[in-house]
């Protein structure tokens, strides 16, 4: 499993577990609802959850899930990356994979962006929220 240290969701992680391995998926990627179209990449897939694109930070937003930034590959898959040096595995892999086994777990939670102090403020409101 692999998670981006700059956002939050509220997520069933051995429900994303199972529905991995129900997929026997490649990779499974976590899928929040969009909000908006500031710094997120936009995910289409088929009816079965098949990731068939993905676009980091697209000009426009079409699609209804964006990027949670939550992985969980196969170890097959994550020991092919170790061989790169530095990428981004939104921008340099993603986009180029064959889409066969990549899908997108779909999440309803709220997405928190807490990559600038402006959004890490918002979230520890919503933090605060939730512990009262």
């Amino acid at each position: 499993m692999i998670m981006n240290g700059d956002s939050f969701i509220d997520l069933n992680f051995i429900d994303l577990y199972n529905f991995h391995l129900s997929r026997d998926a490649l990779i499974t990627l976590v899928g929040a609802k969009a909000q908006s179209n500031s710094d997120v990449g936009s995910i289409t897939c088929d009816k079965d959850h098949r990731i068939t694109r993905f676009e980091e930070r697209p000009t426009s937003l079409s699609q209804k899930y964006i990027n949670a930034g939550i992985y969980i590959f196969r170890r097959s898959v994550f020991d092919s990356l170790l061989h790169h040096k530095k990428f981004s595995i939104e921008k340099d892999f993603f986009p180029n994979i064959k889409k066969h086994g990549f899908y997108i777990f779909r999440s309803n939670a709220k997405l928190y962006d807490i990559g600038t102090p402006e959004r890490l403020q918002l979230f520890e409101s919503y933090i605060k929220t939730i512990n009262e």
